[in-house]
């Protein structure tokens, strides 16, 4: 007698992997001096924002706990490098400043400590409450996405450049206060 073998597929994870690949598929193009035309890049725009949006929605709805809380590590993990990588590449095709990108790259290792620290300390407690983004800390990343696509898309390092740093400097500070805000709370329901 046969089993029938029932595929699951982690929605998820595979929006997860589009995005990887998408971000990669960009840089390699930007790398390689590909001329790359703006429909494309607004179109790797679009895949990335949605499958960072939907996966996270899906997660919620079809994983347990521990799956929920594994996968917002891989995706930050994921989101985090591409961030990372977009960047240098702005940094080094002369797009962005090393200051703003010194101000953005700041802001994340902050804003990773907390979660990083909890994760280490509490092994075998893994509440995804501890490490969830914020509404202030996903508009950062909005608008992060956002700069790396006009710069892209537009030489603005040098004519908008103290904008861009007082502008991430500001969001950055309302995200950090809105996370210690958040842990607050988390410690005080405890």
């Amino acid at each position: 007698m046969k089993k029938k073998v029932i595929s699951t597929i982690r929605w998820d994870i595979l929006l997860l992997k589009i995005r990887a690949i998408t971000i990669v598929l960009w840089i390699t193009m930007l790398w390689t001096s590909v001329r790359i035309k703006f429909s494309l890049q607004l179109f790797f725009v679009l895949v990335i924002f949605l499958s960072d949006a939907l996966d996270g929605m899906i997660s919620r709805r079809i994983c347990l706990p521990l799956e929920q809380y594994r996968f917002r590590i891989l995706d930050t993990i994921i989101d985090k490098i591409g961030i990372l990588v977009f960047l240098t590449t702005l940094l080094l095709q002369d797009r962005i400043s090393i200051t703003l990108l010194s101000v953005i790259v700041g802001y994340n290792i902050l804003l990773e400590i907390f979660p990083i620290i909890y994760i280490l300390q509490r092994k075998k407690e893994r509440k995804i409450d501890w490490i969830q983004a914020t509404i202030f800390s996903r508009f950062y990343a909005i608008s992060i996405g956002l700069y790396c696509f006009w710069s892209m898309s537009y030489r603005v390092k040098l004519k908008y450049e103290r904008e861009w740093i007082i502008y991430f400097l500001i969001l950055g500070l309302v995200s950090l206060i809105s996370h210690i805000i958040k842990i607050i709370k988390i410690k005080g329901a405890l």
